[in-house]
């Protein structure tokens, strides 16, 4: 962005800038959702990855020339917090990662369940008792991704149950460009 100001600017109002002059990046894409239920005889296994989020923008740089001697030309502004010449260059915000959900039956005569849920801390954790068997892990970055797995009964004897979710990474965000003023 190129701004070139001659004459003379006086404004009033608050906040109200003699010059104003932004670029600002566009925001990352969220990653897609994803889910999976899965209801097994001897075995059941479901499976859900949550898609990447994308990255933010880079914002333009942002050059402002108001006059070329001090003589010909002013920004004079009354109002309260108003800026003479405000010029800002902004990158793009991250992205949302995918979420995802998976739950897994296997039938059996003893019970046995797992579940996890985490948010955007990318910890993982989860539970196993028997032959059933939870996963969950998140990835940190713009907005994590969420994710929920859950397991129904299990027996030694009877089915298995395996429930896995994964949620996508989030998106980085972008980064501002080059600022100049000249008054």
């Amino acid at each position: 962005m190129f701004v070139t100001a001659s004459g003379n600017i006086q404004t009033l109002g608050q906040q109200a800038a003699g010059i104003f002059a932004q670029s600002v990046g566009g925001g990352g894409g969220n990653g897609g959702s994803s889910s999976s239920t899965t209801t097994g005889g001897q075995a059941a296994v479901t499976f859900a990855l949550g898609g990447l989020g994308g990255t933010g923008a880079t914002g333009d740089t942002v050059t402002v020339i108001s006059g070329s001697t001090a003589s010909t030309s002013y920004i004079n502004t009354l109002g309260a917090g108003a800026a003479g010449i405000f010029a800002q260059s902004v990158g793009g915000g991250g992205s949302s990662g995918g979420s995802s959900t998976v739950s897994a039956t296997a039938p059996g005569t003893q019970s046995s369940s797992g579940s996890t849920t985490t948010a955007s801390t990318g910890t993982v954790s989860g539970s196993a008792s028997g032959t059933s068997t939870s996963s969950s892990a998140g990835q940190s970055g713009g907005n994590g991704a969420s994710q929920a797995g859950s397991n129904g009964s299990s027996s030694n004897t009877g089915g298995n149950a395996v429930a896995m979710a994964i949620g996508g990474s989030a998106g980085g965000g972008g980064t501002g460009g080059a600022v100049s003023v000249t008054n």
